[in-house]
């Protein structure tokens, strides 16, 4: 099944195929119940499953590798995921509980790092030429570009999205991580995944680091430690923190040694290593 699979997905082209996996994605935002295939009609029987889960063994089942899926498709697909949990994580826990992220928003957390994790280190590093024609600005425009467009100029839209989609990724990636951190009690997978999205950035070192403000960053992981009940949470953002002061692209102006910072961090972690 997964040779017939395969062989459906690399005969179609893959504006085709990405379109439908998230106009899939977009149609169900919470993932709620269940949702029929979007490519059942290239099946022979339809199965019921939920966008996300769709998606989610795609790329788990299917080797992405034609530069138009890893340096457009993927990014900005991402790029939305990021967008719409950031909208719903700034709402908990300031507003009532009907508004506190749900299980869907965990699974997509989940797949926004699947696919973080497919983009190449070239997306990262390489500098794209582009003409003045105003760019694009944020994931609406992106994905109505591409995936509302009736010829959409795919080329074009390919380099556009190497000169501005890793600022908006790495930004958005490192904002999530802040308001994870008020989630720990509610889902501590939820932050788990997001520091893991963090490591990941900060191994490709891409040159748009030097715009987080590290200060403030790392200055708020310090002020949450002491309140976080997960120790793997606290254990993963401690980690981040001191990956961080050793990125050459991360403008942190930490040292890693600072008295107070080392104090807030072995306070925290002593109770979970038995330490008195």
């Amino acid at each position: 099944m997964l040779d017939t699979a395969t062989a459906v997905y690399e005969a179609v082209e893959p504006l085709i195929i990405w379109k439908i996996l998230f106009t899939g994605l977009k149609a169900a935002p919470d993932d709620q119940g269940s949702h029929v295939s979007p490519i059942a009609p290239l099946q022979k029987a339809a199965l019921t499953v939920k966008p996300s889960e769709l998606f989610a063994w795609v790329l788990s089942s299917i080797r992405q590798h034609e530069e138009e899926v890893v340096s457009l498709h993927i990014p900005i697909v991402l790029d939305s995921i990021l967008d719409d949990l950031g909208v719903s994580w700034t709402a908990w826990p300031f507003a009532d509980e009907q508004s506190a992220p749900s299980q869907g928003d965990t699974t997509k957390t989940q797949l926004a790092l699947q696919l973080l994790k497919l983009i190449p280190e070239s997306f990262w590093t390489r500098s794209a030429a582009i003409d003045d024609t105003p760019p694009i600005k944020d994931e609406e425009a992106w994905t109505t570009q591409v995936y509302q467009s009736a010829n959409p100029p795919l080329a074009d839209l390919m380099e556009r999205a190497r000169a501005t989609l890793p600022s908006h990724i790495v930004s958005k990636v490192f904002q999530l991580s802040s308001k994870s951190m008020s989630d720990d009690t509610l889902a501590p997978e939820r932050p788990l995944i997001v520091f893991e999205m963090v490591h990941c950035l900060l191994d490709h070192e891409p040159p748009s680091l030097k715009d987080v403000r590290g200060r403030a960053w790392i200055g708020s992981i310090v002020k949450r430690l002491s309140n976080i009940q997960s120790f793997s949470v606290v254990d993963a953002m401690i980690s981040s923190v001191l990956k961080a002061t050793r990125s050459s692209a991360f403008k942190s102006h930490f040292d890693q040694s600072h008295s107070s910072i080392m104090t807030v961090m072995l306070d925290t972690v002593s109770p979970g290593l038995g330490i008195r």
